[in-house]
């Protein structure tokens, strides 16, 4: 069977990768790698309450097929959002309705990318969406993450010398994935100028926007595009529920035709139910507000905590990051290889994500993402404290 696996395949996602993930549910395990939601946010007594609802009065419409861009009540809803938050006119038409929005790299890669293509990357970036781009055999020019964002000289010189083989840029500027960095107002204006400048796409992936923990989040990018390059990824999993697996794309009316009729040829089109599940809750914006604002509330504090771990534990044996909205904090450990910490991390009772996989070339082996997003207090403290003592040991 090996012999008959395509190359691509062998690009695809790292098996310490696949261990985290089995990690993370297994008894006796902290976990600080899981980029999961809390459960205990999920609203399941208001889903339980719509699904009868919807059943009861739509059960037929609802569990039929349905156009592969999505419902239109979901798209009319995310268009008017959208359209209010960005001060910018969007329509229904400009959005397209995805399985979660891991489909939604999956089609841009498959409507974009060529072998040996090149995608600008952040440095470092999420690794999933890596190995949705490996599958296309593509190349990668990274652009260094700074505190304020991306390095603008070293994204202008990547623009200039390769024009013809970028396909696209791909970017978290906000609270990323996995650093938790996000970029500076400045960093945004300067990005969207280079970009129409040289004429270059970009995609905005923006799954935690609305978790921000004080003040609001800098401008999305494309709310600054006036050239429509700007390509903007949305979900529900993480102001919602997951498992209900409902992201969407914004973009130009003629790549969201585009990328139908791609999406067509996956899946026919995303779980109708779940859509129609997800736009009677959203519809009550006040009600999704509040929903939302009790998610911040609560990441803030749990980020706060692992703050104070890390200072408590951890001061003058690593680096870390200081977030303002997201689930991660990401660690430099210098002279620690974490290949090495983490496997004594997983005999000791504990996970967390090596950084390697995140980098596109050229990987850096003493970095670590953390997750505060489903530990109580105690376990975080308790996973930290492990991590000390383990690094202490490697030192």
């Amino acid at each position: 069977m090996n012999t008959k696996f395509a190359q691509r395949v062998k690009k695809l996602i790292d098996p310490t990768l696949e261990n985290s993930f089995k990690l993370a549910s297994k008894p006796g395990i902290i976990s600080l790698a899981n980029g999961m939601p809390d459960p205990e946010l999920f609203p399941i007594e208001e889903i339980n309450l719509a699904v009868k609802k919807l059943l009861k009065n739509d059960g037929k419409k609802i569990l039929q097929y349905g156009q592969t861009a999505g419902i239109l009540e979901l798209r009319k809803t995310i268009a008017q959002y959208y359209s209010n938050k960005w001060n910018k006119n969007i329509s229904f038409d400009e959005v397209l309705i995805t399985t979660g929005s891991q489909q939604a790299l999956d089609l841009l890669g498959k409507t974009f990318l060529e072998k040996d293509d090149y995608v600008i990357t952040e440095n470092p970036t999420y690794f999933v969406a890596l190995s949705t781009f490996n599958g296309y055999e593509v190349q990668y020019k990274t652009i260094q993450l700074k505190e304020d964002g991306v390095d603008i000289k070293q994204l202008e010189n990547h623009l200039i010398k390769n024009k013809e083989k970028i396909k696209f840029i791909y970017v978290i500027p906000t609270f990323q994935n996995p650093s938790g960095n996000c970029w500076s107002e400045d960093v945004r204006k300067k990005v969207i100028k280079l970009i129409a400048k040289y004429n270059c796409l970009l995609i905005e992936d923006d799954p935690y926007c609305e978790l921000y923990f004080n003040n609001q989040s800098p401008h999305s990018l494309i709310s600054l595009d006036r050239q429509g390059l700007v390509v903007y990824l949305g979900t529900f999993s993480k102001t919602f529920c997951p498992g209900l697996r409902i992201g969407y794309i914004i973009g130009q009316k003629e790549l969201i035709k585009k990328l139908s009729l791609v999406k067509q040829g996956m899946d026919l089109h995303s779980p109708t139910l779940s859509q129609y599940l997800i736009h009677e809750f959203v519809k009550d914006e006040p009600k999704f507000n509040m929903h939302i604002n009790k998610i911040r509330l609560h990441y803030k504090e749990k980020c706060q905590y692992m703050l104070k771990c890390l200072n408590k534990y951890l001061q003058n044996k690593a680096i870390w990051t200081n977030p303002q909205g997201g689930v991660f904090i990401w660690l430099t450990i210098p002279g620690v290889d974490c290949r090495e910490l983490y496997k004594n991390a997983i005999a000791h009772g504990l996970a967390f994500m090596p950084g390697y996989p995140f980098y596109a070339n050229q990987p850096k082996f003493d970095t670590i993402r953390l997750s505060f997003a489903t530990l109580s207090n105690k376990e975080i403290e308790k996973g930290i404290k492990i991590l000390r003592d383990l690094i202490y040991n490697l030192l």
